[in-house]
């Protein structure tokens, strides 16, 4: 239950720290007038967040979804796919698949983006040679009880020959 007030107060107070700034009613959407606060983060907060998206890579690596399911919370949800094609659910069809599929020892997977804003974060990481595929994966984190989880997974799946078509 805490989980769930401390997200709807963070999506509150968001909310209302956005409607404060807000441009008339009359003025177009443009993001270039967007200000956002700026909020110093503990690096602590980076540290546990690399730690969560790393038991993901490790799980993937050793393909063994019991090294990476500490990593997302009770309700994770995961959607991507090929090309323009989009499927998912909840994350269990990924600890399936990756129980059911090969190890990815030789994955190559960099963190290029982490943001921080209070209990909520963002994460992406690009990953080469996942089994010969390429992923581009975008995460949402929540901070549940201390511990940052991720909580949806968003994903590119690249084609063979690494474009996106």
């Amino acid at each position: 239950m805490k989980f769930h007030s401390t997200l709807l107060g963070s999506v509150l107070l968001a909310s209302l720290a956005s409607a404060a700034s807000a441009a008339p009613a009359n003025a177009s959407p443009s993001l270039s007038g967007m200000q956002t606060a700026s909020v110093a983060v503990d690096i602590n907060e980076y540290e546990a967040i690399e730690k969560a998206i790393g038991l993901y890579i490790e799980g993937g690596r050793q393909g063994k979804s019991s090294v990476m399911k500490p990593a997302f919370h009770a309700s994770a949800v995961m959607y991507g796919g090929p090309g323009e094609s989009v499927e998912g659910g909840p994350i269990k069809g990924l600890f399936e698949y990756i129980d059911s599929h090969p190890a990815a020892p030789d994955l190559n997977a960099h963190i290029t983006n982490i943001e921080v804003q209070n209990q909520v974060a963002f994460a992406r990481i690009e990953s080469d040679n996942w089994n010969g595929a390429r992923y581009s994966d975008m995460f949402l984190l929540v901070k549940d009880n201390g511990s940052w989880k991720i909580l949806t997974k968003v994903f590119h799946h690249y084609d063979a020959d690494g474009l996106n078509r």
